[in-house]
């Protein structure tokens, strides 16, 4: 078994103590002590004699003519001791001192007590007793021998008058040739082996008394001990460390790898030669700069060689062997001469190189991989591993970045400012598994929390950034990158986190949590901003009068594709904050600001509170398609949060503009606060396409047209949406459950429901599912709203508060529709389904019903308060309410209807029905006694306005008689009675009468309960 040094030395401490503490004095042969009373001693002479094969205790090296030492002597020197045990026992043992005479001579004399013992255990002991610390010694000066101590021993001795003792230590020397001058500052020499060779730990350290070159031949010339059998094996990796911390180059390292097996030699001086002349320039004699030898690099002044190194036109290879600190060494970035020809392949070998000063890179080109760099405060640089990259086919993998900074004009990222634009269609760069981390990155334009300017293509996967803050004073800034060019460039799998984003810009800043503007062809999969327990904080300016900011949680600009990468997706935790005043718009989205391309399966969890400003949305501020390329699309995605802003503000979108970009199962939950033109989900959309979309935002709003999915459409497509979150007034009109305000051309809404209550006691315009159609073709189609409308001011209703343009531009198609809600509170023209449809172009109800108690003032009905022209048709409908109860029935009052509350005699109403028993109180006649009992079999019968002999059957209020009214507007000094109570049929459910009687579709509606539901939305 291997017996190291240490090993020898460590048991023989311990052993030395415990005699120290327990000896006693041996008794004499022969005597008989009286007891507890010691016997003297006898003094004895023993001898002991060195081996002539590498046993010694003085030691004194044999040069050549050519100052190397080729071989040993050995002798003894004055104060060497024996310490003779008893082999059976070694706490007895006895001390012997060298007689002087012998100091020199090979065989000695000692003197001592007798010790009496059948076998005997010896060692010698050198003068100053045994090495304490095998791993740390002292040598005198270069080349001095004087600190080197030895350890000799025999076992199983019977005759202590002849002792032939072996060694149990050895020597190892360096001898090490420096480049010119360094000699003389070297005070200490670090050695560290891969393997315990031949000290205990890896680490053996010799410190120089005094510094010098004693020879003045560049050559250090350094001892140590070691165990007796040391050996080097193959394979085994050598590095040395020669310190000279008081000269301006404060260490030179010298790696040195073993091919083959080091043995020493008996009767020879063990050492190893080394070439260590080129130690300031890099760490290995056989070093070539090949992949198979590469340039090492263990000590700042290597690392700043590397440039010299470097060849131009090829690929030159380095690796890092040690940490390396640069502070007060001047470093000059990697290639930066004309042309940046200087290629690398950098073995970073899991090491860090700390307190740069300056950019480690001036144009990275090459690979490089595994290294940190800490604490670099690069100044006025664009990156503290490189200012830019460019040309093709570069690879950055497992390169770290921990607390420093940076801070320059344009194109700034912790990593690399700028990516220049490569080959067309090759990947310029490939950045894998890099963290930035604890680093601060300022500039004025395009900066990036680790890349500032991704213009060429890049591959980036698997990287952070982290714990840090980037600032921008200009356009393009984001948490990632600043800004991407126009090329197929991939981000996947990466984060920022614990962050804080300063889009400082007042005029366009696109700002982004990730990145501040994405173009057309790049692609982000699978990326993170913020986390569940920290969202990343998003800072921005007021903006300069008439400009806008484009600021997203995730993206500010969003031209390019931000996807799920496999069943990772996107996301981004985020909290925005502004010191805008303003009510100007502002296109900020708590995941996309301005938003013109697709975006798939990403979520955003935001604070968006205490904003002011238009185009806000808790996902997107502001949708547009641009072209073909250019989608506007924004599918499977969630938002949850709470959003504040001024006009145009949703808890999805803000604004959705022309171009019908596309929103698809999209979800949408939380709350929203802000003025006109708001939306639970979007806040206005002028063609957009929507479908599958839903919202549970709770919605409190100051201004007119709001609702609870949108606040205002003009134009597009709304297919398979909903809202169930609860629409609060607080000031203004128009409000709706679904939409506040529908106008222009082309809108459709197609399996759309709203669920959750209205209530507006500010303003006029309320509806569970919409406040107001004022404008356009409309079709509302297979919708329905089951809240509830409390309102004390005019046009209230369960579905849709009014449809009426002054100029009749409104052509509206409602069908296959229901609203379950009730009208509370007292004011006019109220309906259960529509308030009001008032002066239109034309406009359709079919096959809708509505089954909620109306109450309010006068102008009531179950269906619709008030038909206020000749180009209406209302067929095949229902009023299944349980009242319809006026509170004011004076002859100051407007009519009340069981189907409509008052109606235009040339309208048309065709087999519309009501409830059988329904409560109606109404005023129907200028008489005392206003309360009107509808019989309960009264059929009215239908209205025609083709011509006068079928327009609205009146029945007379006192006389009971029927007649048809030839009045086809509303005129003269009092005010018109003009009911409609539809038809009855008893001993039927509603769902009983659509599926007969109506004829309503099987294939739209379900007929399984009392009320008919919707198919599609019982799926």
């Amino acid at each position: 078994m291997k017996k190291t040094f240490n090993t020898i030395l460590a048991a023989l401490s311990v052993l030395f103590l415990a005699i120290a503490c327990n000896k006693e004095i041996p008794h004499t042969p022969g005597d008989t002590p009286e007891e507890g009373i010691p016997v003297a001693a006898e003094t004895v002479t023993v001898t002991a004699t060195l081996s002539d094969v590498l046993t010694r205790v003085s030691f004194d090296p044999v040069y050549d003519n050519s100052s190397k030492p080729t071989g040993m002597s050995h002798t003894w020197e004055a104060g060497d001791q024996l310490r003779v045990y008893d082999a059976a026992d070694h706490s007895v043992y006895e001390d012997y001192l060298l007689d002087p005479a012998c100091a020199g001579l090979a065989t000695g004399t000692f003197t001592g007590n007798a010790l009496t013992a059948s076998s005997y255990d010896v060692e010698a002991i050198p003068v100053g007793g045994p090495f304490a610390d095998g791993n740390t010694q002292i040598q005198a000066s270069d080349g001095d021998t004087a600190h080197l101590k030895f350890v000799a021993a025999a076992t199983g001795v019977t005759d202590l008058t002849d002792i032939q003792l072996t060694e149990t230590s050895g020597i190892i020397g360096i001898i090490a040739k420096l480049p010119a001058g360094a000699a003389a500052g070297i005070d200490e020499l670090e050695i560290q082996t891969s393997a315990d060779d031949f000290v205990t730990s890896t680490t053996l350290t010799v410190q120089i008394s005094t510094a010098g070159d004693t020879d003045n031949d560049d050559i250090l010339k350094v001892y140590a001990n070691v165990p007796d059998n040391w050996a080097i094996s193959a394979g085994t990796k050598m590095f040395l460390r020669f310190k000279a911390p008081n000269t301006s180059h404060t260490v030179y390292t010298r790696y040195q790898e073993f091919a083959t097996a080091v043995t020493p030699q008996e009767g020879k001086f063990n050492y190893i030669k080394m070439n260590c002349v080129n130690t300031d320039r890099w760490a290995g004699g056989a070093d070539a700069g090949t992949q198979a030898a590469p340039y090492l690099i263990a000590d700042p002044y290597q690392l700043a060689a590397v440039n010299g190194l470097a060849a131009t036109g090829s690929t030159t290879y380095f690796k890092m062997i040690d940490n390396v600190d640069m502070t007060d060494v001047t470093h000059n970035p990697i290639n930066t001469a004309d042309g940046y020809t200087q290629v690398v392949n950098f073995d970073g070998n899991h090491k860090t190189i700390s307190n740069l000063a300056v950019n480690l890179f001036y144009v990275f080109k090459g690979s490089i991989n595994d290294l940190t760099l800490d604490n670099c405060n690069v100044g006025a640089k664009r990156g503290i591993f490189a200012e830019y990259c460019q040309g093709t086919g570069h690879t950055i993998t497992n390169v770290n970045i921990l607390n420093g900074s940076v801070s320059s004009g344009e194109n700034v990222g912790s990593l690399i400012g700028r990516i220049n634009s490569g080959t067309t269609g090759m990947t310029t760069v490939t950045i894998t598994d890099c963290e930035v981390s604890g680093t601060n990155v300022t500039g004025s334009k395009t900066v990036g929390g680790v890349i500032g300017f991704a213009e060429a293509m890049v591959d980036v996967s698997g990287c952070k950034y982290t714990g840090g803050t980037v600032t921008c004073s200009g356009q393009y800034v984001g948490g990632f990158v600043g800004s991407t060019g126009n090329v197929n460039s991939t981000f996947t799998n990466c984060q920022v986190e614990s962050a804080t984003i300063n889009a400082n810009h007042t005029e366009d800043a696109r700002g982004g949590g990730f990145v501040g503007q994405l173009q057309d062809k790049v692609t982000i999969s699978g990326c993170t901003v913020g986390s569940s327990s920290e969202k990343v904080v998003i800072n921005t300016k007021q903006p300069t009068n008439s400009k806008v900011i484009n600021v997203g949680g995730f993206v500010g600009v969003c031209y390019g594709t931000i996807t799920k990468n496999g069943d990772v997706r996107s996301n981004a935790y985020v909290k925005i904050t502004s010191n805008n005043t303003l009510g100007t718009p502002l296109k900020l989205g708590g995941f996309v600001g301005f938003h013109s391309g697709n975006i798939e399966y990403c979520d955003a969890i935001v604070d968006m509170t205490s904003l002011k400003g238009q185009h806000i949305g808790g996902f997107a501020g502001y949708v547009i398609k641009g072209n073909a390329v250019r989608a506007g699309r924004i599918d499977n995605c969630t938002v949850s949060g709470q959003v504040t802003g001024n006009n145009y503000t949703g808890g999805f979108a803000g604004y959705v503009d022309s171009g019908k970009p596309e929103l698809s199962n999209n979800t949408a939950s939380g709350s929203v606060t802000a003025q006109s033109g708001c939306g639970g989900f979007v806040g206005q959309t002028m063609s957009g396409i929507i479908s599958n979309c839903s919202t549970a935002f709770t919605c409190s709003f100051s201004g007119s047209n709001n609702g609870g999915f949108v606040g205002q459409i003009h134009g597009g497509t709304l297919t398979g949406c909903s809202a169930s979150g609860n629409v609060t007034a607080t000031g203004g009109s128009t409000y709706g459950g679904f939409v506040g305000l529908i106008t222009n051309e082309g809108t459709t809404l197609d399996k759309c429901s709203a669920s959750g209550n209205v209530t507006n006691s500010s303003g006029s315009y309320n509806g569970g599912f919409g406040g107001i159609i004022e404008k356009g073709t409309v079709v509302i189609k297979r919708c329905f709203a089951t809240g509830n409308i409390t309102s004390s001011k005019t046009y209230a209703s369960a579905f849709i508060g009014n449809i009426h343009h002054a100029s009749n531009e409104i052509t509206v198609t409602i069908q296959n529709c229901y609203a379950t809600g009730d009208i509370i509170n007292s004011d006019q023209i109220r309906g259960g389904f529509i308030a009001q449809i008032g002066t239109v172009t034309s406009a359709t109800v079919s096959n809708c019903y509505a089954s909620g108690a109306v109450v309010g003032s006068f102008r009531l009905g179950g269906l619709i308060g008030n038909i206020g022209s000749a180009n209406i048709k209302v067929d095949h409908c229902a009023a299944w309410n349980s009242e319809v109860t006026a509170g004011s029935v004076g002859s100051a009052n407007w009519s009340s209807g069981a189907v409509v509350g008052t109606a235009f005699p040339s309208c048309t109403l065709t087999d519309n029905y009501r409830k059988p028993d329904i409560k109606l109180k109404a005023f129907w006649g200028n008489v005392s006694g206003y309360t009107f009992l509808l019989e309960t079999n009264y059929q009215h019968a239908n209205v025609d306005g083709s011509s006068a002999s079928t327009y609205l059957v009146v029945k007379d209020k006192t006389t009971g008689v029927e007649s048809v009214s030839t009045t086809a507007t509303f005129s003269g000094g009092n005010y018109p009675i003009f009911p409609y109570h539809g038809k009855v049929e008893a001993g039927k459910t509603l769902s009983q009468l659509a599926s007969t009687t109506l004829g309503w579709s099987g294939d739209v509606w379900d007929f399984s309960g009392e009320l008919p539901q919707l198919k599609w939305a019982m799926e």
